[in-house]
């Protein structure tokens, strides 16, 4: 269901706040600005090499961030290219490197990235089917991830709620291949959470009963972009909390919805329910989900 309110509401932004918003407009800028070249793989080059150069300047340096890299894992199994990987050079090698491809070791890889110009259906589909290639590898019992957490990120989406709702069918429908995150700059973040009594707690793996769910980030969905990246990277530590104290009114005040099991039961088994609802969210683009939601339930037969 609904909007949950994980606490109090924001007041003036911190300077930290500050800072990541002042990236996010810096990423934008680019974004428009390379929208000039028409070359399309260019084009998707240089907005590749913007997220990344950014997050190579943020995230914690005991991972490294790779671009243009094949997972493989030690059944000779090999992923789809991903756009980037965080991975540990302290402990493990890459198996192959040549001009700017890279070949690591699914033990290896923290998290795989996807960089979408624009998140539509499509795009969802092609992050999907590579997490699922991802978690199917075999990692080797005691190595550093199993398996590699998948994200992905978007400059921009034309209808978040459209969106969502594929986010969460296909989560539904695929409950092991869901990706861990997905941020759509300025809008939200779509993850995975659990409930813990009124509260919605991010998890970073699919797990029995997890909740497909809408983080509503918008200025700041960088900023809590940046923290959960960096909680991956420095998980086992005492360090996993204390970024979270700069800017901790945007985190107790976090807004998330989901939509209730009814719905997406309904959705997931009966075709021309997700097609009504699909198509209402479709001609709905502006405007609270929460409301939109409302509607579409009526649109299916649910009160």
């Amino acid at each position: 269901m609904r909007d949950i309110r994980l606490n109090a509401m924001v007041s003036s932004p911190t300077k930290t706040q500050q800072w990541f918003r002042n990236y996010a407009k810096n990423l934008m800028t680019s974004f428009n600005s390379s929208a000039l070249i028409q070359h399309k793989v260019t084009k998707g080059e240089s907005r590749e090499h913007q997220i990344f150069d950014i997050l190579d300047k943020l995230l914690p340096t005991r991972i490294s961030l790779k671009q243009d890299v094949v997972i493989v894992d030690s059944q000779d199994a090999e992923s789809p290219k991903f756009d980037g990987v965080l991975v540990d050079r302290n402990f493990w090698p890459l198996l192959f490197q040549e001009d700017r491809t890279a070949v690591a070791m699914v033990e290896s890889v923290y998290a795989a990235f996807e960089i979408k110009s624009s998140l539509c259906t499509p795009d969802l589909q092609d992050i999907f089917l590579k997490t699922q290639k991802v978690r199917s590898m075999k990692c080797i019992p005691g190595s550093l991830s199993s398996p590699p957490l998948v994200t992905a990120f978007a400059y921009q989406c034309p209808n978040i709620k459209l969106a969502f709702i594929d986010f969460a069918v296909h989560s539904q429908k695929y409950p092991d291949f869901t990706p861990s995150l997905i941020c759509i700059l300025n809008q939200a973040l779509f993850g995975l959470a659990r409930k813990e009594g009124t509260m919605l707690l991010p998890i970073e793996q699919p797990s029995a009963g997890h909740i497909p769910v809408i983080f509503q980030t918008q200025e700041d969905t960088l900023l809590i972009y940046i923290y959960l990246l960096s909680r991956w990277a420095t998980a086992g530590t005492d360090n996993v909390d204390t970024f979270m104290k700069y800017s901790e009114k945007v985190f107790s005040s976090l807004v998330a919805f989901h939509f209730d099991a009814d719905f997406l039961n309904s959705v997931t088994s009966d075709p021309s329910a997700l097609h009504k609802a699909r198509t209402y969210f479709e001609g709905n683009s502006s405007g609270s989900i929460k409301d939109a939601y409302m509607i579409a339930r009526s649109q299916i037969g649910l009160s």
